[in-house]
């Protein structure tokens, strides 16, 4: 704690913090004044305040019940009762439709994999493959890369 003097009426008193000649100092009676009240009754009208939010209605966009919130919707976007919301299974439609997607999703997922396998795994072997016909691929490499060479001159 440091020792100070009030700007507001001149008593000394004590504060949490080193008081700065730029700025007003004040007891805790003139602070009280000056905010109108004490901090602990500032605290008490803001839960207050918050209690009394308004609330809007508004109507399930899966299920359709009618509900409540603390906002005003939009129209822009879609807004779900709490059962809807959760999806905790007491509404079967939230249920079925979740199962279904995380389904679609998986099929979805396994039929990457098996292409990212596909394309990493090797397509032959190049032993299985006749010599003959290791050296014909070869050939017609080297003519298709010659005839490439000779159409750019």
């Amino acid at each position: 704690m440091y020792e100070a003097i009030c700007d507001n009426c001149g008593k000394k008193c004590e504060i949490p913090f080193k008081p700065m000649t730029d700025k007003p100092v004040y007891c805790s009676s003139c602070y009280s004044e000056r905010e109108g009240g004490d901090r602990r009754d500032r605290r008490n009208n803001e839960r207050h305040r918050f209690e009394e939010k308004r609330m809007f209605s508004a109507t399930c966009s899966k299920c359709g019940k009618k509900f409540e919130l603390p906002f005003k919707p939009t129209g822009e976007r879609n807004v779900y009762c709490n059962d809807c919301f959760k999806g905790d299974g007491n509404n079967p439609t939230t249920k079925d439709s979740t199962n279904q997607c995380n389904k679609e999703q998986m099929e979805a997922l396994g039929k990457k994999l098996d292409k990212i396998i596909e394309l990493l795994t090797p397509k032959a072997i190049e032993k299985d493959i006749p010599v003959e016909a290791k050296e014909k691929k070869v050939k017609e490499k080297k003519e298709v890369k010659k005839k490439a060479a000779t159409k750019k001159k």
